[in-house]
């Protein structure tokens, strides 16, 4: 049971964060070289859309990537997802005159 423990701790692996839309203002996302208690995140002022970035990640740390719009006529929509290995573990979407989609999923090396 440790031995699973700390293999979990210091496995790592790879997510992609994609974010779509009309327009977004900037992009937070865990860069990896953090750990769970404390992530390290970066941030990307006025990306280019659609935008795509893989990250590697250890153990139990949470891929997590928050796009943020500020749209004055209210018209901004912007979706987020995270990948592994091909498959989807997070999918959000929002529209408005101030929208925060944010993506958050749990480590799949855990469980």
């Amino acid at each position: 049971m440790v031995e699973e423990v700390d293999r979990q701790l210091d496995e790592e692996y790879e997510v992609t964060y994609e974010v779509t839309g009309e327009k977004v203002d900037s992009i937070d996302f865990n860069a990896g070289g953090g750990d769970a208690a404390d992530p390290k995140f970066e941030t990307v002022d006025n990306p280019t859309l659609p935008w795509k970035k893989t990250v590697r990640l250890r153990g139990i740390e949470a891929p997590v990537v928050r796009p943020v719009t500020v749209d004055a006529d209210g018209s901004g929509d912007l979706s987020c997802k995270i990948l592994h290995k091909g498959r989807t573990l997070a999918e959000e979407s929002d529209a408005g005159t101030v929208s925060v989609t944010g993506c958050v999923a749990v480590s799949p090396i855990v469980g």
